[in-house]
């Protein structure tokens, strides 16, 4: 059973709350799963200032378009992130 609320809605992390179809398609699959709950994700964040510990320019630029979003999201999103990024 899932306790942790999700990032988008209480009851929603963002994949699930975007493509619930595809969810249901893969939940009724035969292949073998593993579900990693959302509070497995907050465990550990990545900083700004992790980020740019990182010395890899050619890792860095495209990581640094992957990213942006994501940490101002957790840092703003005080009812749904709320997580230490800086």
């Amino acid at each position: 059973m899932f306790t942790e609320k999700g990032n988008i809605t209480p009851f929603a992390e963002f994949n699930v709350f975007n493509d619930s179809l595809s969810l249901m398609y893969l939940l009724k699959s035969e292949c073998k799963k593993v579900i990693i709950p959302i509070n497995m994700c907050r465990k550990v964040t990545f900083s700004i200032r992790d980020f740019n510990k990182l010395d890899d320019k050619t890792l860095t630029d495209g990581l640094k378009q992957i990213t942006d979003l994501y940490i101002k999201y957790y840092k703003n999103n005080s009812d749904f992130g709320g997580l230490p990024v800086e």
